[in-house]
């Protein structure tokens, strides 16, 4: 049975979305695919919509929420507290093992990274997805 972790990755403060984005897929994810070889998984990144308004107060850091507002069709810009959704799928749990023995070997360089450009965050199993198709 395939193991799946879900992470809400969060940029660090001062840096923009693009910069976020551009680190997260061409030096992290480089990065960690190259150290954990072939134990990486299927990785895939949803990366929030933020457009850039003007903020109501002008000293507003150039890099902030408030600045990048993060697109909501339900509820409040505000409460989108991350940036990116990434989903990580291994065959199952001993495939994710072996993935672990490897980040462990590299993570002080691979932890390093992460918070050059990312707030510390959370990693959480999750259950096989339920799907639920058009008709």
């Amino acid at each position: 049975m395939p193991f799946t972790i879900i992470v809400t990755v969060k940029r660090k403060a001062g840096t923009t979305p693009q910069q976020f984005r551009d680190h997260y897929n061409n030096g992290h994810v480089p990065l960690v695919k190259r150290l954990t070889g072939s134990t990486w998984p299927k990785h895939t990144r949803q990366f929030v919509i933020r457009n850039e308004t003007k903020p109501a107060n002008p000293d507003a850091d150039k890099t902030s929420n408030e600045v990048w507002q993060s697109e909501v069709l339900r509820g409040s810009p505000s409460n989108v507290d991350f940036d990116c959704l990434t989903t990580m799928v291994w065959e199952d749990r001993a495939a994710w093992d072996r993935f672990l023995q490897k980040f462990y070997e590299h993570s002080e360089e691979i932890l390093a990274d992460e918070l050059s450009f990312a707030e510390p965050f959370e990693i959480i199993c999750v259950e096989e997805p339920v799907t639920t198709d058009r008709d």
